[in-house]
């Protein structure tokens, strides 16, 4: 196996790492797929059962929690590099706080807008409780006046947490616009998530 192969190796599985040192990997689907299309997606769900294969491995290492990213990540995985996990350990974290929930509005990213036009919102929504089912379990999602179709959030960071992932995955779910509380994201912008108050409630996120 060559260095630049091994250096990559190193990396993926301090991402991994990161996401489970914040105590969550609800959202390594959308971290390892990021803003993608169908043919990414594809190689990130082929990536999820090794992830969950290293959180398992790694609950078992004594005090994984509080040892230093580079330690932890040995003890599961050997690398022969171990110091290659520290140099995107900052970047990693911020990731991980962003599509956890616990950093709001920091997830977005550019896209174009859907070429085709959106099925019926129903059929939607059935598309959206099976996307969001593996990283989040049974997900309400409701069909409102106007077809607005709204997931429900139990708290701010289930919410965000939701909303982040529902922009990793925009392309593939044919979404343009994700509002919560009193921001919203659109495809083609490059503000990010702008203030709307009139996006979404407290209590859920709205798609379009």
């Amino acid at each position: 196996m060559s260095k630049r192969r091994n250096h990559e190796l190193d990396r993926r599985e301090m991402l991994r790492l990161s996401l489970a040192g914040l105590g969550s990997g609800v959202l390594g689907l959308s971290f390892l797929s990021g803003c993608s299309d169908s043919e990414q997606d594809v190689g990130a769900l082929a990536a999820v059962t090794p992830t969950n294969a290293f959180y398992d491995a790694l609950t078992k290492v004594p005090n994984w929690a509080r040892l230093p990213v580079t330690e932890a990540a040995q003890e599961v995985q050997r690398s022969g590099y171990p110091s290659a996990y520290a140099v995107y350990e900052g970047d990693a974290r911020a990731l991980a706080s962003a599509l956890t929930g616990y950093s709001p509005a920091s997830f977005w990213c550019h896209l174009p807008r859907p070429r085709a036009a959106p099925p019926p919102a129903t059929r939607r929504a059935v598309g959206l409780r099976e996307s969001l089912a593996p990283a989040f379990g049974p997900v309400e999602v409701r069909v409102g006046s106007g077809n607005r179709i709204e997931l429900a959030a139990s708290s701010p960071a289930r919410g965000w947490a939701v909303a982040s992932y529902l922009v990793a995955h925009a392309a593939q779910l044919g979404i343009s616009t994700v509002g919560f509380r009193d921001r919203e994201w659109s495809v083609e912008s490059n503000r990010g998530w702008r203030h709307a108050s009139d996006s979404a409630t407290a209590d859920s996120v709205v798609i379009g």
